[in-house]
């Protein structure tokens, strides 16, 4: 397996993918699920596509020990519905980061020294045009329910997707950064938001992790 110490810094922002090419719209305290713990000490990153904060000593870990992806908070048996666009979402992005890490050689398998565990959820999945935030929807999260278009409101329904990740010291189990990232897509005229709404935006954040890391290793092997 490759060693890719100095790399984890930019892996770890291609992690929350932070130059999706969809539109992106700034974070506000409303957006905050309270999944993280100290969304105070969190700066805002270029161009307010998300928010950060990361220890000093993040750069020298070299390999990654992937979580898979939580729903925040958990739901409840009778949004079966919003229970399952919620799953495919996870497990669609779990495949993806999963297959890039391995194909560069710097995905772990358990905990251990150098290895950072990184630990995301999905926190919110809401329509644009509602103005809610993932806290005011359901709790738990999470799928919206988009407004019926009228012949007087024929504005553009769009879809957010909320995505807070937690990154932690895989033997001590210290908490070595936190990210908050907003993805905006747009949405079909279904009344629920669909799987369909959303994979163009997974997609752009699973090939930019993708290429970054394969950037990264390119460097340590040329």
């Amino acid at each position: 397996m490759k060693v890719i110490a100095p790399c984890i810094y930019l892996l770890i922002v291609s992690t929350v993918l932070l130059n999706a090419c969809t539109t992106q719209h700034m974070i506000e305290e409303e957006d905050y699920s309270g999944y993280l713990d100290h969304y105070d000490r969190m700066e805002s990153l270029d161009f307010m596509k998300g928010s950060r904060w990361l220890s000093d000593d993040i750069s020298s870990y070299e390999h990654i020990l992937l979580d898979d992806i939580k729903v925040f908070p958990m739901m409840t048996l009778d949004q079966e519905q919003h229970r399952s666009t919620a799953n495919q979402v996870a497990n669609y992005l779990n495949e993806g980061l999963r297959e890039a890490t391995e194909k560069h050689g710097i995905l772990a398998t358990t905990p251990g020294p150098g290895t950072l565990r990184i630990s995301p959820a999905i926190t919110g999945i809401v329509s644009e045009t509602q103005d809610l935030r993932p806290r005011q929807i359901v709790l738990p999260v999470a799928i919206a329910r988009t407004l019926i278009q009228t012949a007087t409101d024929r504005r553009p329904q769009v879809v957010k997707v909320f995505l807070e990740v937690k990154l932690i010291d895989s033997q001590t189990g210290e908490l070595k950064g936190e990210i908050l990232r907003k993805g905006i897509d747009s949405q079909s005229d279904k009344e629920e938001v669909t799987m369909e709404d959303i994979k163009a935006l997974l997609d752009d954040w699973l090939e930019i992790y993708d290429e970054q890391i394969s950037k990264i290793a390119a460097t340590k092997t040329g």
